[in-house]
């Protein structure tokens, strides 16, 4: 058994180790002696196979002999040499089943880990191409995002920059409205301010044509004489109602050449001019001297802003005294005096309605307070001073 294993591993060797090959040129000769050389190491080989294959055949008899042997030494009586030869029979096949079964199962093994490692190898490559995939897909996918969010932010920055130029749009076009109205604001107002300008110099213009022939109606009073003046006065009225100089100028000439006219102009004057209070005042006086205070009371009770004028005011006093009527007189006075301080005369001619109602210390007061200031005249110190002593006793 030892030879044969020895054979069949120098033929395992001999397989697994072949001998290297030179290529080296050679002669013709060479190459004839190379031939012969391989021709005889084949036919070793072949002698070596076929030798190998007839002792392998006479072991496999013996096998089959000791077999048939031991079996019949188990029916009946085995010898202890034929038992011995037994037993190292099936050790040595047990020894060569052992090491067939190890060999295989190496080579299962080996098999089986080349399939196994095969098989990772595939499945490693499937993960790979899905990872690769997966990949290609995500970065794809990241890249669409990308895009898409690029794209976005593109008309999210389109539209802002529109509404910036809308709104600059309309705050332009706002500030144009405003300044278009502004200038036709103040277009129009220019407009009414040359009407006025206008206005005012035709007025002033006007104006000073009507001074210049008043002058004129005056300067020529000498030469012309009063009822002259007075027909170029009247005809200037008539053309210039609103004229009130003129009015003023005719009833002076009036009250001084023609009455008859002059109750005539100043009645025309407190109806055309009736917020004079200078021609009410005329009216007034021209009454209280032909006479007839309830005429000139009547005259000033026209006036609807008696209340404000202080002169008018001592006018009506003076015409309520006349007529006995002293309280409305001393309410008129007391009037004056709150507009006017220190008014000498007007002190003065109340403390003659007071002594007349009986207020007799009331009426010492005033007669004091009209001696203040030296305002009067000679006859009218006189007058206050016997008035004091008399009511003192």
């Amino acid at each position: 058994m030892s030879l044969i294993n020895q054979v069949l591993k120098d033929i395992e060797k001999s397989d697994n180790q072949p001998p290297p090959l030179k290529l080296i040129p050679v002669s013709p000769e060479k190459n004839q002696l190379t031939l012969i050389k391989s021709i005889f190491i084949f036919v070793i080989i072949a002698i070596s196979i076929f030798s190998y294959w007839i002792l392998n055949s006479r072991s496999s008899a013996k096998i089959n002999d000791n077999k048939i042997t031991s079996t019949e030494n188990l029916s009946g009586k085995n010898h202890p040499i034929e038992q011995q030869q037994s037993f190292e029979h099936q050790e040595s096949k047990s020894h060569l089943a052992s090491n067939k079964s190890m060999t295989e199962e190496a080579f299962g093994n080996k098999n089986t880990s080349i399939s196994s490692n095969n098989e990772l190898t595939n499945l490693a490559a499937e993960n790979l191409q899905k990872s690769n995939k997966s990949k290609t897909t995500t970065d794809s996918s990241i890249a669409e995002k990308s895009h898409s969010l690029k794209i976005a932010q593109e008309i999210n920055d389109k539209s802002q920059k529109q509404k910036k130029t809308e709104s600059t749009l309309a705050k332009i076009d706002r500030e144009k409205s405003k300044d278009n109205k502004r200038i036709e604001t103040n277009f129009a107002l220019k407009k009414d301010f040359q009407k006025d300008e206008q206005k005012t110099i035709k007025v002033v213009s006007s104006r000073t044509q009507l001074n210049i022939k008043l002058k004129s109606i005056t300067d020529g009073l000498d030469t012309f004489g009063a009822e002259h003046s007075l027909k170029q006065l009247q005809a200037l009225i008539t053309e210039n109602p609103d004229f009130h100089p003129a009015r003023l100028q005719l009833i002076k000439l009036a009250w001084q050449h023609d009455r008859s006219l002059l109750r005539i102009a100043l009645n025309d004057a407190v109806k055309q001019a009736p917020e004079q209070p200078a021609f009410f005042n005329a009216a007034a006086r021209y009454y209280l001297e032909e006479g007839n205070a309830q005429a000139a009371l009547d005259v000033l009770e026209d006036y609807r802003s008696i209340e404000k004028s202080a002169e008018l005011l001592k006018v009506r006093a003076l015409l309520n005294q006349k007529i006995g009527n002293h309280l409305s007189a001393i309410k008129d006075y007391q009037k004056v005096l709150s507009m006017v301080k220190d008014n000498n005369e007007a002190y003065l001619a109340m403390a003659i309605s007071l002594e007349a109602v009986g207020e007799t210390q009331n009426a010492l007061v005033s007669y004091r307070r009209a001696l203040s200031g030296n305002r009067l005249n000679q006859q009218q110190v006189q007058f206050i001073q016997n008035k004091l002593r008399s009511l003192q006793g």
